[in-house]
């Protein structure tokens, strides 16, 4: 767990003979206030009890949207194809051009002053090099869309996972959450392993 100024550290206070678990900046603890002159005393319950009310809203949201993912999933998977045209075809296509060009070849090795025949070998070479591109195009759409099923993939288990709770996990929490990040005494920032969702909550 990060603050604004520090990492934090748990540690037992022992006051008037009762002891409670607070969350406390390790510069503080090491060095007085010589690096870390206004970093508050959490104390874990109320620090945990937000914590599983952060995830808890994020559970029930995730719910919700779930439709709403699966639509993006769909739309993600739909990418193999340039211009209406699938990968498969694109390379066929240049297969096709590519005997053809060789036949074309040789009638222009045999009739080099043939302006008409050179005329069709250059648009044939410029049809090809299209062709080439969106050959390129195709393959790396399919390896980004690859990657966007794995991702998709990944967030749907991780979503299946996340359950709304009573009591405190620290199961959950280090599935659920990729970093805690306390902004004052009384707000502490929760982000959550589903890339870009945050959520504040008060202690």
């Amino acid at each position: 767990m990060r603050g604004v100024w520090d990492a934090l550290k748990r540690v037992t206070w022992a006051r008037n003979g009762k002891k409670r678990i607070v969350w406390r900046c390790i510069s503080r603890l090491e060095f007085g206030t010589k690096y870390c002159h206004n970093s508050p005393t959490l104390d874990e319950e109320k620090l945990h009890q937000a914590i599983q009310e952060a995830i808890n809203e994020f559970a029930q949201a995730g719910t919700e949207v779930k439709e709403d993912m699966l639509t993006f999933t769909a739309m993600a998977w739909g990418g193999d194809a340039i211009d209406g045209v699938s990968l498969i075809d694109l390379r066929q296509k240049l297969k096709d051009i590519t005997a053809q060009q060789a036949l074309l070849l040789d009638q222009v090795l045999e009739h080099m002053d043939d302006e008409i025949l050179n005329a069709q070998l250059k648009a044939m070479m410029d049809e090809k090099q299209a062709l080439q591109e969106q050959i390129a195009a195709a393959e790396q759409s399919q390896t980004h869309n690859a990657a966007q099923k794995s991702r998709m993939a990944e967030l749907r288990e991780w979503m299946a996972k996340l359950e709304v709770n009573q009591q405190y996990s620290d199961e959950q929490v280090r599935m659920a959450v990729e970093r805690i990040t306390v902004v004052d005494a009384e707000t502490i920032r929760i982000r959550f392993r589903y890339p870009g969702a945050e959520l504040e909550k008060k202690l």
